[in-house]
């Protein structure tokens, strides 16, 4: 059944229960309220025993502007872990929010999100979604740079608005053949400015003669300067993730990192990036790229298009999930 607002304490607890830390109310509400989420549970008798939750994202699909949901939250109470079959909790909650809200002549034409290796393959063999992708996590070395200036910034409608348009239409234009979230201020100001949970960092990036090469989003994470998010011609990404090393070695970060879709890591490296797992060490100026078993789903609950139509199309940084 559908999700009411009275229900957001009782799934906040299912959540700490299953995930071992707290979704806070302030963090509930960032993602639900307001119209901004869609959710449904599974009762056991009068007890939430499983929430499935998606919240809604303006994408650029191929060039045309739509509505999508990307799921956030998926989460079972313990108790009914033995019951991860087609009459479970996890596929009844799947199910019934897939059918009612994903596919052809429903609200949303396709979804998205970031489940882990093994959530996608429950996905897979219950028949509710379909591996579109894997995202990949991106580590650099922190080097100082020459020749690029940084102005840290209080995002503001009034002041960047025209900038931040500017800068995602020059983005947007190099992916009229992908899927991604529509970076305008009004996302930028939600995403990062209102996030109850973390600080972020946002720097206008310029080249010497001044000209802005884009927006860039950090914070500190874990000792590591965490790339959350980049507005700029996907041509200037290398320079600002150049900045982003620069500003890890001012601060003594010991790396630089980000997420991606797997397919687009060769966009921030100028050099051949390094797989983890090759029998050498990167250097200095080497992209080391690492699997961190993320998957890129879609729903193969209702008629809707292709998991082939879709493979690799979303273009996702690490920004792109609710929780970093």
């Amino acid at each position: 059944m559908e999700a009411e607002p009275e229900d957001s304490s009782a799934i906040r607890a299912l959540f700490e229960k299953v995930f071992e830390h707290e979704m806070s109310e302030r963090h509930w509400d960032w993602k639900y309220q307001h119209g901004r989420g869609q959710g449904v549970v599974v009762k056991h008798g009068d007890e939430i025993v499983a929430f499935y939750g998606a919240v809604k994202r303006i994408v650029s699909s191929r060039g045309e502007l739509t509505n999508t949901l990307q799921c956030v939250d998926t989460m079972v109470d313990t108790s009914q872990r033995g019951s991860l079959s087609k009459k479970g909790p996890y596929y009844l909650a799947a199910t019934t929010f897939l059918q009612s809200y994903i596919g052809f002549d429903k609200p949303y034409l396709f979804g998205y999100g970031f489940p882990n290796a093994r959530v996608m393959k429950l996905g897979e063999i219950l028949g509710v979604q379909a591996d579109i992708g894997s995202v990949v996590e991106l580590e650099w070395q922190p080097k100082l740079a020459a020749g690029l200036t940084g102005s840290r910034i209080t995002l503001d409608a009034g002041e960047h608005g025209e900038l931040v348009t500017t800068l995602w239409n020059a983005m947007s234009s190099s992916l009229a053949d992908r899927i991604v979230v529509v970076r305008d201020i009004d996302y930028l100001l939600y995403r990062y400015n209102e996030n109850p949970s973390h600080e972020y960092q946002v720097h206008l990036v310029a080249s010497g003669s001044d000209d802005v090469l884009g927006v860039l989003v950090t914070r500190n994470a874990n000792g590591k300067l965490l790339v959350l998010d980049m507005v700029a011609q996907l041509a200037n990404y290398p320079l600002l993730i150049s900045f982003a090393r620069d500003l890890a070695a001012r601060s003594s970060l010991s790396a630089v990192s980000t997420w991606t879709a797997e397919p687009d890591v060769g966009l921030f490296a100028s050099s051949e990036p390094t797989v983890e797992s090759d029998n050498r060490s990167p250097d200095s100026g080497d992209t080391l790229v690492r699997e961190i078993g993320v998957k890129i789903p879609t729903s193969v609950c209702s008629p809707g298009p292709s998991p082939e139509s879709l493979q690799d199309a979303w273009f996702l940084l690490a920004g792109d999930t609710d929780f970093l």
